[in-house]
């Protein structure tokens, strides 16, 4: 019980010191997919767009894409993007939208890789508070459900304290 205390309480200081690192689902930004060929080291991906951008961003990598011999780079960036700060060394590329100058910088670095831009999705932040917001919802409406359900189909073992103990010890799980 101390040991499990000790870490629970751990746990919880590390959460509220260090808080917690939602996708841009839950926050609102904008994800990029490009398709490439070879090896690329995400890290070096991952500063490019940085410094170009002004922005941190996340860098995930796949390695199967429909066509054979190339793969997919998703760059994840939280927030909106400000399309005309991006800076351009030509003022042709002054037009592109944002996508399309990542895809110039990312080909001038990786020139070797043929990066090419697959998809992009944009996710409004007030569409991401919403979507967090019905997810906490869901999550508690589960957890209040599943106590009913083991409660009722455990009746003659427990029920329902039988139930609540389940999810204390579920909850108990996630905090370790």
């Amino acid at each position: 019980l101390i040991v499990s205390l000790s870490l629970i309480v751990a746990g919880l200081i590390c959460f509220a010191v260090m808080g917690v690192e939602v996708d841009i689902n839950f926050k609102g930004g904008s994800r990029f997919t490009y398709t490439y060929t070879g090896d690329i080291d995400t890290d070096k991906v991952a500063d490019a767009v940085s410094d170009y951008i002004g922005e941190t961003v996340n860098v995930t990598q796949s390695t199967s894409a429909l066509d054979a011999g190339s793969s997919k780079i998703v760059i994840s960036v939280a927030g909106v993007i400000d399309n005309e700060k991006l800076k351009v060394d030509d003022e042709k590329d002054q037009g592109l939208g944002v996508h399309e100058k990542i895809e110039k910088v990312l080909q001038d670095k990786f020139s070797k890789n043929k990066i090419a831009f697959a998809e992009s999705n944009v996710i409004q932040a007030t569409i991401a508070q919403g979507f967090y917001t019905k997810s906490i919802v869901a999550l508690v409406l589960a957890a209040i459900l599943v106590v009913i359900y083991v409660g009722i189909r455990f009746r003659k073992i427990g029920g329902f304290s039988a139930a609540a103990f389940a999810w204390v010890a579920l909850i108990h799980d996630v905090l370790i």
